[in-house]
C-alpha cells in the first residue's frame, strides 16, 4: 500500500482496501495512517479516497499530529489545505506559517501582541524526543516557534512579520536545530540570507548532527546553496552533514 500512496496510484490502492478492508484502520508503529502516509507524498486524490472512505482526519501520530498537521510539517502545502477544505484539522499561530498564510498569521495578533492561546503546545501523552526543553515549542516561546516552521518551509514574508514581533531567529526547533539550519535543509536561499542578516550564526553546528547550514544545505541535495555557504566562511570549515533529519 505505501507504493501506491507514494505514487498517487487510485486504483491500485482502492483494489488493495477491497481485499483487505481492515487495512484502513491499520496504524504504524508510530501511529501514523494511511492518511497520514498520503499527506506526506502529497497525493491528494489518495486524500480524497481515504476520507471518502470513512479514515478519521483527526487521528494523531505518537508525536500528536494529524495529517493536516503533518502535511503543513513537512511543507505539503496543497496537501493540507486540501484537507482543511474538507473539514480536517485545526488552526493555530504555528499552522497558519508552517502554511505560509500571511493574512491568518496576522489575526493572532492584536496591537502587535499574541493572543492568549493562539501558539501550539505539546499534547498529551505525545512523544516529545528531538524537542529540546529549552526550545521554542516546549517553552511556550509561540512566536519563535512559529519564525522556525515559516523558515523550515521557506514562508520569508511570515517570518519577517514574526521576527517584527519579537521572534528569536536563534530559537532552537527540532533536534535542537536552529531556524537557519532548516531553512538550508529545505533549500531556501532567500530565509538563510535573511537570517544572517538577522544575526543567525551560518556557522553554527547543531547538536544532533553537528552540521553548519551549509551542511544541512549540502545533505538534503542544495549543492548551490550549501557552496555559498561555504564559499563564505572558508574551505575546510565544514563537513558534510551525516545522517537523515
Amino acid at each position: 500500500m505505501a507504493a501506491a500512496i507514494a505514487t498517487g496510484d487510485v486504483a491500485g490502492l482502492e483494489a488493495l482496501l477491497a481485499s483487505d478492508p481492515e487495512a484502513l484502520e491499520r496504524r504504524r508503529a508510530d501511529g501514523t495512517t494511511l492518511l497520514h502516509q498520503a499527506a506526506h507524498a502529497g497525493q491528494i486524490g489518495v486524500i480524497d479516497l481515504l476520507l471518502d472512505a470513512g479514515l478519521d482526519p483527526e487521528i494523531e501520530s505518537e508525536w500528536g499530529h494529524t495529517a493536516f498537521e503533518w502535511a503543513a510539517n513537512m511543507s505539503q502545502r496543497e496537501a493540507a489545505l486540501h484537507l482543511r477544505s474538507r473539514g480536517a484539522g485545526r488552526a493555530d499561530l504555528w499552522l497558519a506559517a508552517a502554511l505560509g498564510l500571511l493574512d491568518e498569521v496576522e489575526s493572532y495578533f492584536d496591537d502587535g501582541r499574541l493572543r492568549a492561546g493562539a501558539g501550539r503546545s505539546p499534547r498529551s501523552g505525545a512523544r516529545l524526543d528531538g524537542w529540546p526543553e529549552d526550545g521554542a515549542f516546549r517553552s511556550g516561546d509561540a512566536v519563535s516557534d512559529a519564525l522556525y516552521i515559516a523558515c523550515r518551509n521557506g514562508h520569508l514574508q511570515v517570518a519577517r512579520f514574526l521576527r517584527a514581533r519579537g521572534a528569536d531567529v536563534g530559537a532552537v526547533g527540532y533536534f535542537g536545530a536552529r531556524a537557519i539550519h532548516w531553512a538550508a535543509g529545505g533549500g531556501h536561499g532567500e530565509v538563510v540570507d535573511w537570517l544572517i542578516a538577522e544575526g543567525a550564526d551560518p556557522d553554527e553546528r547543531d547538536p544532533k548532527f553537528g552540521g553548519t547550514a551549509a551542511g544541512w544545505a549540502r545533505e538534503f541535495g542544495h549543492a548551490a546553496l550549501a557552496e555559498r555557504l561555504e564559499d563564505r566562511i572558508g574551505p575546510g570549515r565544514d563537513d558534510d552533514h551525516e545522517g537523515e533529519v
